[in-house]
């Protein structure tokens, strides 16, 4: 699954990066509706990308611990990493 996710999360964060540039051309009647309509899918989709890929690399690395505290680790950095 995340061989999946891996090679486009580059490409996410490149669109938000673009949809960003693009509102500092708009007015701003057309900045509210871009907002709300497109820029917020994107960044959803893209952050919610980003936080399935770091969920799926800490499920990995947790199915090798060998004692209890390195089970929930991996999880924690996870989420430091958002």
């Amino acid at each position: 699954m995340d061989a999946m996710i891996t090679p486009k999360l580059p490409a996410w964060q490149q669109l938000v990066l673009d949809v960003k540039k693009l509102m500092l051309e708009l007015n701003a009647h057309d900045l509210k509706t871009f907002y709300g309509d497109f820029y917020l899918s994107v960044l959803f989709q893209a952050n919610g990308l980003q936080a399935l890929h770091l969920t799926i690399q800490a499920y990995q690395a947790a199915k090798s611990a060998k004692k209890p505290d390195d089970y929930l680790k991996p999880f924690l950095e996870a989420v430091q990493d958002l």
